[in-house]
């Protein structure tokens, strides 16, 4: 249970974040009629889409969410994993958003 608190925290660290930036963003709530393998959240920054998969601590992505990944990179877009506020900053830096 803690660390499922400790990535919600995170989550919102993120979009916190993203929204003093002046980004768009909402968080994708997992449910059972819900795609599986969809990022934690969605975003539109500087009129780019960004999708972001939280992970905490030692956790790592699913194969389905990195597959993901590669389908929003293919058509355009962004995709990070994130374990914290600064890898979204790092990951926004460096790809110029």
């Amino acid at each position: 249970m803690y660390k499922k608190q400790n990535e919600t925290k995170v989550q919102k660290q993120i979009q916190d974040y993203i929204r003093s930036i002046g980004g768009y963003c909402f968080k994708v709530h997992g449910e059972i009629f819900m795609r599986a393998g969809i990022p934690d959240i969605i975003c539109c920054i500087n009129g780019k889409f960004v999708g972001i998969e939280c992970k905490d601590g030692d956790n790592e992505a699913s194969t389905l969410q990195i597959a993901h990944g590669i389908q929003i990179k293919k058509s355009g877009g962004y995709f990070c994993i994130a374990k914290s506020v600064e890898d979204v900053k790092y990951f926004l830096e460096n790809n110029k958003i």
